[in-house]
């Protein structure tokens, strides 16, 4: 595996949103080194340990400063914990609660004590007593979720308690997104050439200082 080339150094870094950290506009989403079964992906085999650890050491050595993780990636908060976290004031952890995996097969938890708990369990894995960023990982029904409101308390009280320096929603919807930018300081959406229904909401929230992730 080899890292994509991206522009290093500070000068090329911009803060995800109003009060973020400096992030490199192309970061890494780790579910290839977790995660390779009920995802709609070209089939692929995961990397060796050794493999994947070389991997994000050569992410962070090519400039790449922002790695997004999640529960729902398998064995990747294990990995980039095992493998960088003698690094760990060197870039921006994102990951975040609601889905999980295991033995093949994905479930969601969105109570509050279930998303306290996911948290406390990727420190624990990811090796890091503060995470940079926390999401909500949306099962696609972005208002239910929003209107029940109790992972958004519980990444409040994460906050809180100094366990996440920033909280938002990975959700899959414009309106979703859009709600979430009452309480967000990040929102992650799909954005492509082929789905932009999103850019409203992309262009509301530069306005509102709440950082995007793609």
């Amino acid at each position: 595996m080899t890292p994509p080339a991206t522009p290093n150094g500070p000068a090329h870094r911009r803060p995800l949103g109003a009060h973020g950290p400096a992030v490199e506009p192309l970061a890494y989403g780790a579910v290839k080194i977790g995660r390779n079964q009920g995802l709609k992906l070209t089939p692929f085999a995961l990397p060796s340990e050794p493999a994947a650890e070389r991997f994000l050491h050569d992410l962070l050595d090519a400039g790449v400063n922002l790695i997004d993780t999640a529960p729902a990636y398998g064995l990747s908060e294990q990995r980039i914990g095992s493998a960088l976290a003698r690094r760990r004031d060197e870039f921006v952890l994102s990951t975040k609660v609601g889905e999980h995996f295991h033995d093949g097969r994905s479930w969601f938890d969105f109570t509050y004590a279930g998303a306290l708990d996911s948290l406390d369990r990727s420190r624990q894995r990811l090796q890091t007593d503060v995470l940079d960023l926390a999401l909500i990982h949306s099962n696609g029904d972005d208002a239910g979720i929003l209107d029940d409101g109790a992972p958004v308390d519980a990444l409040c009280e994460a906050k809180r308690r100094g366990w996440v320096r920033q909280i938002g929603l990975s959700g899959k919807t414009p309106e979703g997104a859009r709600r979430a930018l009452a309480w967000a300081d990040v929102i992650m959406v799909p954005l492509s050439l082929d789905d932009t229904q999103h850019l409203d909401v992309v262009a509301q929230a530069a306005q509102q200082g709440v950082g995007v992730l793609v």
